[in-house]
């Protein structure tokens, strides 16, 4: 259930970030392609649509997950690097002088927004608690048949 704040995240980097970088080094052609476009844009409603109609929680300890992907992709990308002497992003260049503000801002985002697909995991409860009154029952039900599916119990 990190994917949903994962896909925010990419999304507003991809053009929050890296749309102005390109645009000013002359070089949008790289991310205003037909692909990227469907990648970075319609993933964000597909998985709006996804949160909308699926059972999935959020749980806060699942933030963990958040930070280790962060902490992996940060290796990955220097990995990246010194294999390829080249950074897959402009911002993530570590021998530029803003390099480790990036680094925390990009870091910090992944807090942000899993603590507001967090908000929106609750208020996704609180509307369907007043729209259906048993929806504890049922959703008590359907997550105790996932456990007994995962655990073949």
């Amino acid at each position: 259930n990190i994917e949903i704040a994962l896909v925010f995240l990419v999304d507003s980097v991809v053009w929050l970030i890296l749309l102005p970088v390109l645009y000013q080094q002359g070089n949008v052609q790289v991310i205003l392609t037909f692909s990227s476009s469907i990648v970075h844009g319609m993933n964000s409603v597909f998985m709006m649509i996804d949160f909308a109609f699926n059972r999935l929680p959020i749980r806060l300890f699942n933030m963990t997950w958040m930070v280790v992907w962060a902490l992996c992709y940060i290796f990955w990308a220097m990995l990246y690097y010194s294999i390829t002497y080249r950074w897959r992003y402009p911002f993530l260049n570590l021998w530029t002088p803003t390099a480790m503000i990036w680094y925390a801002l990009v870091f910090g985002m992944h807090f942000v927004f899993f603590f507001l697909c967090y908000g929106l995991y609750l208020l996704k409860m609180k509307a369907c608690r007043k729209v259906f009154p048993n929806f504890d029952e049922t959703m008590n039900v359907s997550l105790q048949i996932e456990d007994e599916m995962e655990t073949g119990f």
